[in-house]
């Protein structure tokens, strides 16, 4: 993040983020730049994590990583469901998701895929199949609702062992 951004000044914003579920996680690299930006960007991002496959962290780096990641998940199970982020469904997050499934109930079909969505109950059909779509039809609702930056569509799909194959 900060050799990203400090030394090349092309975004303010850039994070990773890391979202357990019971069996399953997602985690991504979301950042902030200008339109003319994005592709460089995009590249120094693959750059820095083709970089930590092959150059181990130190200790205190992996350390203050781990810290950070004991103390999401320690929030993440306090807070479970009582912001106003968590509890907050509209109607463009249902008509968003069923748009979604209607594209892909054919590959569902076809292909046997299993599926996991935000605004519905999970029916366990990613535990038997081989792979699953993972959709969240508005990511970051609340932001949606205040025409604020900061929300998006997220679909992938995830194998059984927890990879996103697409997405």
């Amino acid at each position: 993040n900060l050799r990203i951004r400090e030394r090349f000044g092309l975004t303010y914003h850039l994070e990773s983020f890391y979202t357990p579920y019971t069996d399953v996680g997602s985690w991504g690299v979301y950042l902030s730049t200008e339109p003319g930006h994005a592709e460089r960007v995009v590249r120094l991002v693959h750059k820095e994590l083709k970089e930590l496959r092959v150059r181990a962290l130190g200790t205190l780096q992996l350390s203050r990583a781990k810290k950070q990641v004991q103390g999401q998940i320690a929030m993440a199970q306090e807070n479970a469901g009582s912001s106003v982020a968590s509890q907050l469904v509209t109607n463009v997050d249902l008509a968003a998701q069923a748009v979604i499934l209607e594209v892909l109930s054919e590959s569902m079909e076809r292909f046997h895929f299993g599926l996991l969505t935000e605004e519905q109950a999970d029916n366990s059909s990613r535990h038997q199949h081989d792979h699953f779509w993972c959709i969240d039809p508005m990511d970051g609702t609340l932001a949606f609702t205040k025409r604020s930056p900061g929300y998006s569509v997220s679909i992938a799909l995830v194998n059984r062992h927890g990879t996103a194959v697409i997405g």
